[in-house]
């Protein structure tokens, strides 16, 4: 049994889907979501992509079985830290054993300089098929390109701008809308102060300590020529009436023994501020909970998550004897009826 179950909707196939099944399903949906024609969804492109490259993986996909989505990516995240930290100690060994004597480095570089001028006669595609050797060996899968991990030390073609870090907090109706607009202002050419309107887009399922990355978003740069990324730590705030279950949101309204036995009408808000009827003629039990389908958060597929109702009946703490006798005589009519 899977823990999740978004991914494999997503690209509409069963959980146990062959990988030939799921690639095939990610090919449809390549050509149905594909951003350059008329209809075409880059939302539901980008989905297909992520399902894909997590799915087609027999590691990533196992994880996500086990561990859903999220943990899914901190597994490949643990993976990326421990190969660097494992190339960082091959370079380490390998410097401490280059001491030579001057002499013999003189002697093999020229033999190497030889060498390199001998084959770069006989073969003219010698440093055509290095370059490419090396663009093949440098790609990385598409699971990893997903989270734009990139390689420490790797030398971009212009420098990269420093980036900036802010903490930001979002409210469930945030995240209900899927993003927070920020009006900033920045330094742009010339110096000149830039007010503008920032566009936090808030990824389905995001936690309270994830980094949510805008490029271009701080100031301009002349030595990069370049505006500086805003990497935005989030914080989820939690809301006086909703709280958040998965994605979908939960309210707990309370009512008084009178209106659980005859009824009762009252109006709710939802998350986008629309108000919302409820009316109730039956008398209802405890823990009773009223759902409204697609009220709730934005999930991986597209789809909505509800909103689900849950009441709290205020039972009365003690009667008088003209209560209890009155109680009484309702429900031995209720039961005699």
């Amino acid at each position: 049994m899977v823990k999740e179950t978004v991914l494999y909707e997503i690209l509409g196939v069963e959980c146990d889907a062959s990988v030939d099944e799921i690639s095939d399903a990610a090919i449809d949906g390549f050509q149905k979501y594909h951003p350059d024609k008329k209809n075409g969804n880059l939302v539901k492109f980008q989905q297909v992509q992520e399902a894909k490259a997590i799915l087609t993986n027999i590691k990533y996909r196992g994880n996500y079985d086990k561990f859903g989505y999220q943990g899914t990516l901190d597994c490949i995240l643990n993976f990326k830290k421990l190969k660097l930290e494992e190339k960082k100690k091959e370079k380490a060994n390998g410097n401490g054993n280059g001491n030579s004597s001057t002499n013999e480095d003189n002697r093999n570089n020229q033999s190497r300089s030889s060498t390199a001028n001998s084959d770069t006669s006989t073969n003219g595609d010698y440093h055509k098929n290095q370059g490419s050797s090396s663009r093949t060996n440098g790609k990385r899968s598409s699971a990893e390109n997903l989270l734009k991990i990139n390689k420490p030390g790797h030398k971009n073609e212009r420098a990269k701008s420093p980036e900036i870090y802010m903490d930001i907090t979002v409210t469930l109706g945030h995240l209900y809308q899927g993003y927070r607009t920020l009006k900033l202002t920045r330094k742009g050419k010339n110096s000149q102060k830039d007010q503008y309107e920032c566009k936090v887009v808030l990824k389905p399922g995001i936690t309270s300590g994830e980094i949510v990355t805008v490029k271009d978003a701080g100031d301009y740069l002349e030595a990069t020529n370049s505006y500086q990324s805003i990497n935005f730590k989030i914080t989820i705030a939690p809301h006086k009436d909703y709280r958040k279950q998965g994605f979908d949101v939960i309210r707990v309204v309370g009512i008084s023994f009178q209106q659980s036995l005859c009824g009762f009408e009252i109006n709710i808000k939802d998350l986008e501020g629309a108000t919302i009827p409820i009316n109730i003629l039956q008398p209802i039990e405890p823990g009773y909970e009223k759902t409204y389908y697609g009220k709730g958060l934005i999930k991986l597929n597209g789809a909505r998550g509800d909103l689900k109702v849950i009441f709290d009946i205020n039972y009365p703490k003690s009667l008088t004897t003209r209560q209890r006798t009155a109680l009484n005589r309702w429900f031995e009519d209720y039961y005699t009826d």
